[in-house]
């Protein structure tokens, strides 16, 4: 099978060398390198398991089948991040963002994205996932796009708010672990006043829940040195 490669990063470094990433879309061939990925990312992360979300490889392949979109950085013809998209099945993330079950076959989910260790600090997450949702275009018509995030991600949270998705809710999944689920209605993305914000460490679980239950969503990173916060807002349609 072809690969299509779909862009170029250039970023120069100190030393007046330039490291170059090839972007390409990824296929079923890709599927070893995505999981190897996985696994290398997963080892670094060995002591904070709440904040890795590994995936199975079934869906892995999924996303690098019929049922996604994904897209690579490359360097050196080594595959060293990925973002995958899922179109979900029975489940999906919808029953966890607080829509109704009549939407949930409405949902895609913006799936895992893993940067090597040794290539982080250069926005490749963020670059990747604006590059996947361009690639799969009108995302088959479907209305919401549905993510979860460790409360303790900070470049997945800034990455998926810099898209558009909100925090919709904090819940405690299987396994003991708090996450943020992100959910943007594309067909009603929300606004928010920025001077009516109310900023809150991601450490504060009780007053995000709070704040939630009375409406509110996050919609603005901040990381501070010595804390991260997220600000809620009401959103406005």
């Amino acid at each position: 099978m072809s690969v299509k490669v779909i862009n170029e990063i250039h970023i120069p470094q100190p030393d007046g060398s330039c490291l170059c990433y090839t972007i390409q879309r990824l296929a079923p061939q890709h599927l070893p390198a995505v999981v190897d990925l996985q696994q290398q990312a997963r080892h670094f992360a060995a002591e904070n398991d709440a904040i890795f979300m590994e995936r199975p490889t079934d869906i892995l392949a999924a996303c690098l089948a019929d049922e996604g979109v994904g897209v690579g950085a490359f360097a050196a013809d080594q595959l060293v991040a990925f973002r995958l998209l899922y179109y979900p099945g029975k489940f999906n993330q919808g029953e966890y963002a607080g829509l109704p079950p009549t939407e949930w076959n409405k949902v895609v989910h913006l799936e895992i994205g893993v940067v090597h260790p040794l290539h982080r600090g250069h926005a490749l997450q963020r670059q990747l996932t604006a590059q996947v949702l361009a690639e799969a275009g009108d995302l088959r018509c479907k209305r919401y796009l549905c993510s979860v995030v460790s409360p303790q991600n900070y470049p997945s949270i800034k990455d998926k708010l810099v898209v558009g998705m909100p925090v919709v809710r904090l819940l405690e999944l299987p396994g003991g672990h708090w996450r943020y689920i992100f959910c943007r209605d594309r067909l009603k993305p929300a606004q928010f006043d920025e001077a009516a914000a109310i900023s809150v460490s991601v450490n504060d679980r009780e007053q995000q829940l709070q704040l939630l239950s009375q409406g509110y969503q996050g919609f603005r990173v901040e990381k501070l040195s010595h804390d991260t916060v997220l600000w809620y807002g009401v959103p406005q349609r």
